[in-house]
């Protein structure tokens, strides 16, 4: 049974259409629900939830024992569950199986630009060694067999099967996509279905400190509309219903 779930939101825009709903959650939930603003990109979602994790106040504590500088002091928080939720573009070739407005779950992640990009693709970075010829960096977030419900809790997977939330494959990048062509690019690179901008990073700090973790989100536009064309609030909208069925029991 969870206890503690630790909800992440990017953008303080997103958490807005959600803070009622954790509120709501929470009072008649049998855990816990606190919510976390993770930030924007993969550097301040990785660094923000690895301090959070440790205890945000362990860097002001006082080292009991002065003699050994090497003590660690750091309280770690407990929690059954992280989820990461907000928003993502689906790619173009995609938008006619998965909508605008669709609430989907990443199946794998993978990092969409990293490596080596030109104006019109982008390709791994591989590098030359003397004695083991060519080295492939590896651009998956962690083994993509890691990265299913299997691990998670038994009565949150059971909810998960029931609601039936659409599994695919997501790219993690630096910057979204603000052109058709460079859409194309990652998409080609990476295979994925759709883009964000912290999910790679948050498998791979999930996974180091050893939590059950899953990324929900709903789809708000095209990878590389313009953003006038983006639907924020419509997507938002269907991700707190199925967020309320998901986290109540």
């Amino acid at each position: 049974m969870m206890n503690n779930i630790l909800l992440l939101v990017p953008t303080s825009y997103e958490a807005f259409f959600l803070k009622n709903t954790i509120k709501n959650l929470n009072a008649n939930s049998p855990f816990t629900i606190e919510s976390f603003l993770c930030g924007i990109g993969p550097v301040q979602t990785a660094l923000n939830l690895s301090l959070h994790i440790m205890g945000a106040n362990s860097r002001n504590k006082r080292r009991k024992d002065e003699d050994n500088i090497f003590q660690d002091t750091r309280v770690y928080k407990k929690y059954d569950l992280l989820i990461l939720t907000g928003i993502c573009g689906v790619y173009q070739q995609y938008s006619d199986m998965f909508k605008v407005g669709d609430v989907v779950m990443a199946r794998d992640e993978i990092y969409g630009d990293l490596g080596r990009c030109n104006t019109t693709d982008i390709s791994g970075l591989n590098i030359e060694n003397t004695e083991k010829g060519i080295v492939k960096i590896e651009t998956e977030a962690v083994d993509r067999k890691r990265l299913t419900p299997l691990a998670l809790p038994s009565d949150f997977n059971q909810k998960l099967k029931t609601i039936q939330i659409k599994s695919i494959s997501f790219t993690t990048v630096m910057c979204v996509s603000a052109s058709f062509r460079r859409a194309e690019a990652v998409q080609r690179f990476s295979g994925a279905h759709c883009e964000n901008m912290e999910g790679a990073a948050f498998f791979e700090t999930a996974t180091a400190f050893n939590i059950p973790f899953i990324e929900i989100r709903a789809i708000s536009n095209v990878a590389g509309d313009k953003k006038e064309n983006w639907k924020i609030s419509e997507a938002m909208d269907r991700l707190k219903r199925v967020l309320i069925m998901l986290l109540s029991f």
